[in-house]
Protein backbone atom coordinates (compact mmCIF):
# COMPACT_ATOMS: atom_id res chain seq x y z
CA UNK A 1 0.00 0.00 0.00
CA UNK A 2 1.32 3.56 -0.96
CA UNK A 3 1.00 6.03 1.51
CA UNK A 4 1.88 9.87 0.34
CA UNK A 5 2.20 12.10 4.32
CA UNK A 6 2.96 16.22 3.48
CA UNK A 7 3.29 18.94 6.31
CA UNK A 8 3.74 22.32 5.49
CA UNK A 9 2.53 23.95 8.46
CA UNK A 10 6.07 25.90 9.29
CA UNK A 11 9.37 26.90 7.43
CA UNK A 12 9.93 23.03 7.39
CA UNK A 13 8.85 20.98 4.41
CA UNK A 14 8.06 17.49 5.22
CA UNK A 15 6.84 14.72 2.15
CA UNK A 16 7.41 11.27 2.59
CA UNK A 17 5.85 8.25 0.28
CA UNK A 18 5.40 5.35 2.19
CA UNK A 19 5.40 1.40 0.51
CA UNK A 20 3.87 -1.12 3.06
CA UNK A 21 5.66 1.05 6.13
CA UNK A 22 8.72 1.65 4.91
CA UNK A 23 10.10 5.19 3.48
CA UNK A 24 10.35 4.89 0.04
CA UNK A 25 10.76 8.55 -0.29
CA UNK A 26 11.56 11.71 1.70
CA UNK A 27 11.97 15.42 1.78
CA UNK A 28 12.77 16.68 5.48
CA UNK A 29 13.96 20.78 5.01
CA UNK A 30 13.74 23.77 6.63
CA UNK A 31 11.99 26.57 3.74
CA UNK A 32 11.69 30.38 3.85
CA UNK A 33 7.87 29.76 3.89
CA UNK A 34 7.89 29.19 -0.24
CA UNK A 35 6.57 25.91 0.53
CA UNK A 36 4.07 26.97 -3.05
CA UNK A 37 6.41 26.87 -5.05
CA UNK A 38 8.28 23.46 -4.00
CA UNK A 39 5.90 20.95 -2.83
CA UNK A 40 4.30 20.27 -6.45
CA UNK A 41 7.50 19.62 -7.76
CA UNK A 42 8.74 17.35 -4.89
CA UNK A 43 6.25 15.39 -5.28
CA UNK A 44 6.76 14.95 -9.09
CA UNK A 45 10.37 14.36 -8.43
CA UNK A 46 9.39 11.70 -6.04
CA UNK A 47 7.24 10.01 -8.33
CA UNK A 48 9.43 10.00 -11.04
CA UNK A 49 12.63 8.85 -9.17
CA UNK A 50 10.14 5.75 -7.75
CA UNK A 51 8.75 5.24 -11.54
CA UNK A 52 5.43 5.42 -9.90
CA UNK A 53 2.13 6.96 -10.38
CA UNK A 54 -0.33 9.57 -8.77
CA UNK A 55 -2.91 6.95 -8.79
CA UNK A 56 -0.48 4.11 -7.26
CA UNK A 57 -1.73 6.17 -3.94
CA UNK A 58 -3.95 4.36 -1.62
CA UNK A 59 -4.16 7.19 0.94
CA UNK A 60 -3.20 10.76 1.73
CA UNK A 61 -2.25 12.16 5.02
CA UNK A 62 -1.83 15.88 5.66
CA UNK A 63 -0.10 17.88 8.57
CA UNK A 64 -3.58 19.28 10.27
CA UNK A 65 -1.59 22.04 11.75
CA UNK A 66 -1.46 24.60 14.18
CA UNK A 67 0.85 26.63 11.80
CA UNK A 68 1.38 28.95 9.59
CA UNK A 69 -1.79 30.31 7.85
CA UNK A 70 -0.59 29.84 4.25
CA UNK A 71 1.57 26.96 4.70
CA UNK A 72 -1.58 24.55 6.21
CA UNK A 73 -3.53 25.82 3.32
CA UNK A 74 -0.92 24.63 0.24
CA UNK A 75 -0.31 21.29 2.28
CA UNK A 76 -3.91 20.47 2.59
CA UNK A 77 -5.50 21.91 -0.68
CA UNK A 78 -2.83 19.64 -2.44
CA UNK A 79 -3.76 16.50 -0.43
CA UNK A 80 -7.74 17.14 -0.84
CA UNK A 81 -7.24 17.56 -4.49
CA UNK A 82 -5.51 14.00 -4.82
CA UNK A 83 -7.73 12.52 -2.53
CA UNK A 84 -11.33 14.03 -4.50
CA UNK A 85 -10.17 13.58 -7.41
CA UNK A 86 -8.43 9.51 -7.49
CA UNK A 87 -11.56 8.91 -4.85
CA UNK A 88 -8.71 8.02 -2.28
CA UNK A 89 -9.01 8.17 1.07
CA UNK A 90 -7.91 11.53 3.33
CA UNK A 91 -6.30 11.03 7.34
CA UNK A 92 -4.91 14.40 8.68
CA UNK A 93 -2.71 14.32 11.98
CA UNK A 94 -1.76 16.80 14.36
CA UNK A 95 1.57 18.80 12.63
CA UNK A 96 2.91 18.98 16.44
CA UNK A 97 2.37 14.90 16.67
CA UNK A 98 4.76 14.88 13.34
CA UNK A 99 7.54 16.97 14.37
CA UNK A 100 7.85 14.80 17.87
CA UNK A 101 6.94 11.85 16.70
CA UNK A 102 9.82 9.83 16.95
CA UNK A 103 9.78 11.06 21.03
CA UNK A 104 6.92 9.09 21.21
CA UNK A 105 9.06 5.83 21.50
CA UNK A 106 10.68 7.16 24.77
CA UNK A 107 9.03 7.46 28.36
CA UNK A 108 8.91 11.19 29.65
CA UNK A 109 6.99 14.32 29.48
CA UNK A 110 7.03 16.68 25.87
CA UNK A 111 6.59 20.25 25.60
CA UNK A 112 6.23 20.64 21.59
CA UNK A 113 6.51 24.09 20.03
CA UNK A 114 6.00 25.50 16.77
CA UNK A 115 7.15 29.26 16.70
CA UNK A 116 4.52 31.82 15.14
CA UNK A 117 5.34 35.31 15.53
CA UNK A 118 6.03 38.59 18.22
CA UNK A 119 6.79 35.56 21.05
CA UNK A 120 3.78 33.14 20.43
CA UNK A 121 4.09 29.86 19.67
CA UNK A 122 1.83 26.50 18.65
CA UNK A 123 2.34 24.36 22.03
CA UNK A 124 1.17 21.17 23.15
CA UNK A 125 2.09 19.17 25.98
CA UNK A 126 2.10 14.80 25.87
CA UNK A 127 3.42 12.62 28.14
CA UNK A 128 4.31 8.92 26.88
CA UNK A 129 4.23 5.94 29.45
CA UNK A 130 5.29 2.70 28.40
CA UNK A 131 4.18 3.54 25.06
CA UNK A 132 0.93 5.04 25.60
CA UNK A 133 0.91 8.63 24.47
CA UNK A 134 -1.16 11.19 27.19
CA UNK A 135 -2.29 14.46 25.98
CA UNK A 136 -1.65 16.88 29.21
CA UNK A 137 -2.29 20.11 27.43
CA UNK A 138 -4.20 20.39 24.07
CA UNK A 139 -2.77 22.62 20.73
CA UNK A 140 -3.00 25.82 21.37
CA UNK A 141 -1.70 29.62 20.54
CA UNK A 142 0.65 30.15 23.40
CA UNK A 143 2.58 33.10 24.69
CA UNK A 144 6.61 31.95 24.32
CA UNK A 145 7.58 33.34 27.50
CA UNK A 146 4.49 31.34 29.76
CA UNK A 147 4.48 28.48 28.08
CA UNK A 148 8.39 27.96 28.98
CA UNK A 149 7.63 29.14 32.51
CA UNK A 150 4.54 26.34 32.44
CA UNK A 151 6.78 23.55 31.46
CA UNK A 152 9.93 24.36 32.66
CA UNK A 153 11.46 20.59 33.35
CA UNK A 154 9.55 18.75 30.35
CA UNK A 155 11.96 18.29 27.21
CA UNK A 156 11.08 21.02 24.12
CA UNK A 157 10.60 20.00 20.79
CA UNK A 158 10.64 22.14 17.89
CA UNK A 159 12.02 22.53 14.41
CA UNK A 160 15.75 22.34 15.85
CA UNK A 161 15.51 18.90 17.38
CA UNK A 162 12.19 18.02 15.38
CA UNK A 163 12.66 13.65 14.76
CA UNK A 164 9.84 12.01 12.96
CA UNK A 165 8.86 8.74 12.81
CA UNK A 166 7.01 7.00 10.13
CA UNK A 167 5.09 4.17 12.64
CA UNK A 168 3.94 6.53 14.69
CA UNK A 169 2.39 8.61 12.39
CA UNK A 170 0.90 6.37 10.85
CA UNK A 171 -0.91 5.58 13.79
CA UNK A 172 -2.14 8.71 14.85
CA UNK A 173 -3.82 9.47 11.59
CA UNK A 174 -7.81 10.22 11.51
CA UNK A 175 -9.47 9.58 8.54
CA UNK A 176 -11.78 12.55 7.00
CA UNK A 177 -14.99 12.09 6.63
CA UNK A 178 -15.74 15.41 4.63
CA UNK A 179 -13.14 16.00 2.38
CA UNK A 180 -14.48 19.31 1.04
CA UNK A 181 -15.23 20.92 4.34
CA UNK A 182 -12.21 19.89 6.11
CA UNK A 183 -10.23 23.12 7.43
CA UNK A 184 -6.67 23.57 9.11
CA UNK A 185 -6.37 23.65 12.85
CA UNK A 186 -5.80 27.60 12.56
CA UNK A 187 -5.91 28.27 16.57
CA UNK A 188 -4.95 31.39 16.31
CA UNK A 189 -7.76 34.23 16.32
CA UNK A 190 -7.57 38.21 16.02
CA UNK A 191 -7.86 38.99 19.66
CA UNK A 192 -4.89 36.52 19.68
CA UNK A 193 -2.43 38.60 17.53
CA UNK A 194 -3.57 42.30 19.12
Amino acid sequence: MWQMIVDTSSQRLYIAFVFDGEVKYCIDEMGKNNHSDYLMQDIEDGIEKLNINIKDFDEFIVGIGPGRYTGLRIGLTVLKMFSWTLKKPLFTLSSLDILSSAYYKTDGNYKVMLRAKRGYSYTKVVSIKSGVRKVIEEEKFSSDEEFLEKYPTELLIDNSNAKIDIVRILSLKAEVTDIRGIEPNYLRTEQDVL
